[in-house]
């Protein structure tokens, strides 16, 4: 598959037919011949085999090939019409004249010579194609006495036959012989009518041929599955964007079937950064540097994207709960701007979790093609959509307006890309660079958040009331980004670390109590406070874990209680036990690691009287290489005390040993759920 640059920018697509012999040792391929017809740039290619009726042969068929090639401007099918052993194999005297005036292309093989001629030509995506595909045929018995019976017999005729077409369009065209005509007709469409959707870039047929999996530009998989349709009833039950659309007059039995979408595998598709969990614990809620931020919940062991709060934007999260009534959450990115997010109703209604309250929330919320903030959208603007419910009578091409709704099991990725957002509430400005980190009191009265910088004043911590959202204090106490920020379980004292190698305690009166120079010899990635805000712990990059003590008065010792054993590579994530384990004085500490490996430690802390003495560390657990991160560990998150690891709920007394559930997210596109059973 080539193009060649001609007459100025104009690109020439072509074929590049070649073939190798079995009595070629080296097995080199030889040029046969090129076949021109493509503008632009040629994508893919895929051979089919046909059998086609021929009196002069044994058996009275021969085995034929198609080739179809789909280019940047159009999808094309060739057909290679063999000729060797027939009685047409030789040309007259008329055929050789027109082949030395106007030469066809020609293959050939050992054992057979092929005649190349375009078939047909296939017009209908309206962008880019990026994939072909012929449909699997269910491979037949032998018929026939020789082996070119045999292969006849086991090629497909040209009924039989489904091509698949894969566009940046948004859609999928699938194609067919239509005898009567003789032409190649679109018989179904199936595809994605987000308007935040920007095309397929592959597609495939199942084993058997009735399912379809295709892929897109946000990385998320599509998969349909065919279905018998009754008389009278719509495809696929649902809308025309999940279901295949009658477009053709195709005679083939797959016209009276409908494809119906189905749920497949999901995810971010760029570095996972940072993660929450929601109020009740059953929610978990993180943010990618492919811009969007996505929650995810647990039904009976099984987690599945419930949501997609953000698209475009949102490099940091937090989830603001306590006082306020609903949920909200807040996002940050290198646009250098705070967004504040608030749950619809139509979120709400779907985890079963209303609030009560007499603000009026939002059903949903929209985001223009254009545009670049969610707009909240409510109940009675449903009624103006123009829309049937489930139901686009214009096509997969049209783009309608967002409608929300609520689901009663797992979203699919159409939903998700534009029915699941959360509407924007308020922009919070201040930062002069991209925001780095955000956290949240534990009442969700306050957040704090702090932005990339390489100078004291751009390295101010600042902090913002809840609901008025205005700034309050900006705490100065860096010299360089700061990395991490967490309030103290008891939200007295606000902890962060630094790129500067030092962190730094304030009170909640917005006072500094201590900055520690110097307290690891390289950058500080992550901070974390234990369950009764008596001790807190500091990872680096110089592989070492630091453990440190806050007094009876409350303020935090400057001299380390205890310290993990050096690591092999850069801490990146740190984050204590939300509840305790057997006794006060143990914590449990899980710390991520540069090369994806998440370890869970037991900590001894000294008693109040005795911090001069060091507490002793065990290490519990360690992931294995097939349950750990590809890549280097962003964030780890505890699930909130009392929250069952398998499905969310709140565990029974003397239901069994109590579980913990531990999150983690990581530059390998992935989030991570760990049970740990104490």
């Amino acid at each position: 598959m080539q193009a060649k640059q001609q007459q100025g920018r104009r690109l020439v697509g072509f074929l590049t037919l070649c073939s190798s012999s079995s009595s070629n040792r080296q097995q080199q391929f030889v040029l046969q011949c090129q076949l021109r017809g493509h503008e632009n740039w040629v994508r893919a290619v895929q051979f089919a085999r046909v059998g086609e009726a021929a009196p002069g042969l044994p058996g009275g068929r021969r085995v034929s090939l198609l080739l179809a090639s789909a280019a940047q401007d159009r999808c094309a099918i060739w057909a290679y019409i063999s000729l060797s052993g027939s009685s047409s194999s030789q040309p007259d005297a008329l055929r050789q004249l027109i082949t030395r005036y106007a030469p066809r292309p020609h293959l050939s093989t050992p054992s057979s010579t092929y005649w190349v001629s375009l078939e047909a030509l296939l017009v209908g995506h309206e962008d880019w194609l990026h994939s072909i595909s012929w449909r699997p045929i269910p491979a037949a018995g032998d018929a026939g006495a020789g082996a070119s019976a045999a292969a006849a017999a086991a090629a497909a005729s040209r009924q039989e036959l489904t091509l698949l077409s894969v566009s940046q369009d948004r859609s999928m065209m699938l194609w067919s012989y239509d005898e009567p005509t003789g032409l190649w007709v679109s018989e179904a469409a199936v595809g994605d009518a987000g308007a935040s959707c920007l095309g397929f870039y592959g597609g495939a047929f199942g084993p058997e041929g009735d399912w379809l999996v295709a892929h897109g530009f946000t990385g998320a998989l599509h998969l349909w599955k065919q279905q018998q349709q009754q008389d009278g009833e719509t495809p696929g039950g649902g809308t025309a964007a999940a279901a295949g659309l009658g477009l053709g007059g195709s005679s083939s039995s797959s016209s009276r079937c409908s494809w119906v979408p189905q749920h497949a595998l999901g995810g971010h598709y760029g570095a996972v950064v940072d993660l929450a969990w929601g109020g009740d614990g059953g929610c978990l809620q993180s943010v990618s540097t492919d811009q969007t931020a996505r929650l995810f919940t647990g039904i009976a062991g099984h987690w599945f994207e419930m949501a997609r709060t953000q698209v475009g934007g949102g490099f940091v999260i937090v989830i603001i709960r306590g006082l306020s009534p609903s949920l909200l959450c807040v996002s940050g990115s290198e646009e250098k701007v705070l967004r504040v997010f608030e749950a619809p109703q139509a979120f709400v209604n779907t985890l079963t979790a209303i609030r009560a309250g007499g603000s009026r929330a939002a059903f949903g919320a929209s985001v223009s093609a254009l545009g670049l903030s969610n707009k909240a959208l409510y109940a009675e603007d449903q009624a103006d959509s123009g829309f049937a419910e489930g139901a686009y009578n214009e096509g997969p091409d049209f783009v309608p307006c967002a409608a929300p709704g609520v689901v009663t099991g797992p979203p699919l990725e159409e939903h998700l890309s534009q029915n699941t957002l959360w509407p924007e509430v308020r922009k919070l400005y201040g930062h002069g660079n991209d925001v780095f980190c955000v956290c949240s009191a534990p009442n969700g009265c306050i957040i704090a958040s702090a932005c990339k910088a390489q100078s004291a004043g751009a390295a101010a911590v600042w902090v913002w009331e809840v609901g008025s959202w205005k700034p309050l204090a900006q705490l100065p106490g860096h010299t360089l980004t700061v990395t991490q920020l967490e309030f103290s379980p008891n939200g007295r004292l606000l902890l962060s670390g630094s790129r500067d190698r030092s962190f730094s305690v304030a009170e909640g009166g917005f006072e500094l109590l201590l900055r520690l120079k110097s307290a690891h010899s390289r950058i500080i990635w992550g901070v974390s406070w234990s369950y009764d805000s008596r001790l807190f712990a500091t990872g680096s990059r110089d592989q070492t874990v630091k453990l440190w003590a806050v007094d009876s008065q409350g303020t935090p010792q400057q001299k380390p209680v205890s310290c993990l054993p050096a690591f092999s590579v850069g801490v990146t994530a740190v984050a204590l036990a939300p509840q305790h384990v057997y006794a006060a004085s143990l914590h449990l500490l899980a710390v991520g690691l540069d090369n994806g490996q998440v370890q869970v430690w037991l900590v001894v802390a000294p008693a109040q009287q005795q911090q001069d003495r060091e507490g002793k560390v065990q290490q519990l657990w360690a992931s294995q290489a097939w349950e750990q991160h590809a890549a280097a560990v962003r964030r780890l998150r505890w699930a909130p005390a009392g929250v069952d690891w398998l499905c969310g709920r709140s565990i029974a007394d003397g239901a069994g040993d109590p579980c913990v559930q531990l999150a983690s997210c990581g530059d390998d596109h992935s989030v991570r759920v760990y049970g740990v059973t104490l």
